[in-house]
């Protein structure tokens, strides 16, 4: 989809056609998750905050401005701070142990991804970046 038939879903869907954002929504989710999960290293996690950002999306779409950047440029900017923020807060969260829980091994979808997405050295070798060089990658 080019961003000309982008800018035209987003003035439909401005205009009122709420289910025209089903088609950004078509277009970016995969590629939004991948990336959340690059920068997350949880399918839980990345599917969450992709959900999240997309309502941000659909929430803050006025805001949008097409000679600012590209809406692809936007909605990885967004999904940017939203996994930094969520990494910020997941942070916080381990140093109290009664909240913090790691079921990845547990998790088949996560074993999956790894298994058909991840070479095991290249996943080892992004957990030791930090989030904003997993971001480069």
């Amino acid at each position: 989809m080019n961003d000309t038939e982008i800018n035209q879903i987003i003035a439909d869907v401005l205009d009122g056609e709420i289910e025209k954002f089903e088609q950004i929504m078509k277009v970016y989710q995969k590629p939004i998750f991948l990336y959340c999960y690059h920068m997350l290293g949880k399918h839980d996690e990345a599917e969450d905050n992709a959900q999240e950002l997309f309502l941000k999306i659909f929430r803050n779409l006025r805001k949008y401005t097409q000679y600012e950047m590209s809406f692809s440029a936007w909605l990885y900017k967004i999904a940017y701070h939203q996994c930094i923020d969520f990494i910020r807060k997941r942070k916080l969260v381990k140093y109290l142990p009664f909240f913090y829980r790691d079921d990845k091994e547990n998790n088949e979808v996560d074993m999956h991804i790894e298994a058909n997405y991840f070479d095991e050295s290249i996943h080892q070798a992004m957990t030791k970046l930090s989030a904003e060089e997993r971001n480069l990658v």
